[in-house]
């Protein structure tokens, strides 16, 4: 597949599985040896099951939940994809109670692709941003990002 194949496939990837919240189209984008690099937190690690599950955890979270691409772009078997998460938190959300708030998250994910099929994942979302915006208290942020051990040194003064 070429570039703009590859990044179709991702357009239609977060159109279909966020936009769309339809699960049953996971296989017809992952390919069986799919690896997810950054699973949700409590989530097995890896494969279909995690995404799956992830998104699961955001449908609950967010049940309006739309994916905007802002950016993207591919070279190689690799595409990069900027997109903005929208959302009323209407369910539990990280363990997060609902709070009835919008909200938006950016997330940037690198894709592989082989063959038609996403083969691998990597992502990095704003977490704290969202939490900012849930107005979530220390403890609440505590459980939602680790927090390194107090043994370990630090350079933050």
């Amino acid at each position: 597949m070429g570039l703009n194949e590859n990044m179709e496939l991702i357009r239609e990837y977060f159109n279909e599985l966020v936009n769309d919240q339809n699960l049953k189209a996971l296989d017809k984008y992952c390919a069986d040896t799919f690896f997810d690099h950054n699973p949700p937190a409590g989530a097995q690690e890896g494969g279909i099951a995690a995404v799956r599950e992830g998104l699961q955890r955001l449908y609950q979270g967010l049940p309006d939940v739309q994916a905007k691409i802002d950016e993207i772009f591919a070279e190689g078997n690799r595409v990069f994809v900027r997109s903005t998460l929208r959302g009323t938190h209407s369910g539990d959300l990280m363990g997060l109670k609902p709070t009835g708030k919008r909200l938006s998250m950016e997330v940037w994910h690198l894709f592989r692709v082989d063959d038609g099929k996403i083969t691998e994942h990597r992502g990095q979302s704003d977490t704290l941003m969202l939490l900012r915006q849930l107005a979530a208290n220390s403890r609440q942020m505590a459980d939602v990002i680790l927090i390194p051990p107090p043994d370990l040194p630090t350079t933050l003064a």
